[in-house]
């Protein structure tokens, strides 16, 4: 409740103000000046990171969302993608409908010389 209702209201006007004095007209568009608070709010790393993780597998956030999310860390190439936890596949693949004529599988020829060889003798029953 501290972080939530006393730090954060402050935090807000700081965030605000520091974008109007630090930051020229022409970038206070493009550039956002934000103080990492979610280190107030979580118990800790590990249990964040837990639930990141599930959220990602889930599909409920991509690796950016949460990148920036918890350590307010820069997007990665490719980071967008939902992905679900079978074998963490793109969402997209999921929804797609499979090849109704797959390609049959050829079964591998077989060498009529090998049914007439001996057995290995170094093999003892």
């Amino acid at each position: 409740h501290f972080a939530t209702f006393t730090i954060g209201p402050l935090v807000r006007r700081l965030e605000q103000e520091a974008g109007v004095k630090f930051l020229a007209e022409s970038d206070q568009d493009d550039v956002e000046i934000r103080f990492q608070m979610s280190t107030l709010l979580r118990p800790n790393v590990k249990d964040a990171g837990e639930y990141y993780t599930r959220l990602i597998q889930a599909g409920v956030v991509s690796i950016n969302e949460a990148r920036e999310r918890l350590e307010n860390l820069n997007p990665i190439e490719g980071g967008d993608v939902h992905l679900v936890a079978v074998n963490l596949a793109p969402l997209d693949a999921m929804t797609s409908e499979p090849d109704p004529d797959p390609d049959p599988v050829e079964p591998d020829p077989v060498d009529p010389q090998q049914d007439d060889q001996d057995p290995d003798p170094a093999i003892v029953d």
